[in-house]
């Protein structure tokens, strides 16, 4: 391949790609963790709000409240992949 046929533009074009690849790839990852830092936090708080519940009303609510976390939880991730 001599440098006559050599596209540049298609070599530009890569360039650009590879670097909002990684640039996307990076904020992905921090977005992810934001998202993973406050769902473990959160759970946790409500994992033990449940085992304080006194009564069965305060229990079943909290687990509520956990299976809506957990939903959105995943409903969140499947965001950031699409």
């Amino acid at each position: 391949m001599s440098w006559q046929d050599f596209d540049w533009l298609d070599f530009e074009i890569g360039q650009y790609k590879e670097s909002l690849d990684h640039r996307v790839r990076e904020a992905y990852i921090a977005a992810y963790s934001v998202l993973d830092k406050a769902y473990r936090e959160g759970k946790e708080k409500l994992e033990q709000e449940r085992k304080k519940a006194t009564n069965e009303e305060d229990f079943s609510l909290t687990t509520q409240i956990i299976d809506y976390e957990d939903f959105r939880w995943l409903e969140q991730t499947e965001a950031l992949v699409l």
